[in-house]
């Protein structure tokens, strides 16, 4: 049986990366924001319209702003 790669160690006791993660989070968030403002804005300026899935991302988007701040850790102090 072959040997399974082994996960990413711990960070030391005390150590947090926290404020990496909520950086990340914050950068992912905003990239996807960009590109969907993007697509509406191509959608309206070439005369596309919007359509069902327009309307799924718009809400898949939004939908996902309550659980951001849980992904991220708290912070030690």
């Amino acid at each position: 049986m072959a040997d399974s790669p082994a996960a990413a160690p711990l960070p030391p006791s005390g150590e947090n990366n926290g404020n990496e993660l909520i950086r990340d989070l914050v950068a992912v968030a905003g990239l996807s924001f960009v590109f969907m403002i993007l697509r509406f804005f191509c959608k309206l300026r070439y005369g596309k319209g919007f359509k069902v899935d327009d309307g799924l991302i718009a809400f898949a988007w939004v939908s996902t702003l309550p659980a951001r701040p849980l992904a991220a850790p708290p912070q030690c102090v």
